[in-house]
């Protein structure tokens, strides 16, 4: 059963891995910067539905969200004006979940 599981999992992140050789194989004289950017684009895209159909979404809250210690990482504190003590005022990297388990917390900035 854990084969077959792993096996779809694997199977689902292969058209990703053909987006980006599309991308990558590229000739630079002949394809532009925002061409080769749309299919990054289309690539990371397929990658997030990929991991998303097997249950792993993005944690990425949002400005003056209250920050939780088990989704969150405080990387820096700053004064902010619009933003009440304790509260997210950045998000620098998005965090991802697996059903409930954490696998990556977002990494934000606190307001103080």
């Amino acid at each position: 059963m854990t084969r077959i599981a792993s096996a779809e999992a694997y199977r689902s992140v292969l058209p990703v891995l053909d987006q980006l050789r599309l991308a990558l194989d590229q000739d630079p004289s002949a394809a532009s910067g925002e061409q080769i950017l749309a299919g990054v684009r289309i690539a990371g895209d397929e990658l997030e539905k990929a991991l998303s159909d097997h249950g792993i979404d993005r944690i990425e809250p949002q400005s003056g969200d209250e920050f939780d210690p088990i989704r969150h990482e405080a990387m820096m504190n700053v004064e902010s004006t619009g933003v009440d003590s304790g509260m997210i005022v950045e998000v620098l990297q998005a965090g991802f979940v697996f059903r409930e388990h954490v696998l990556r917390p977002a990494k934000v900035t606190i307001a103080t």
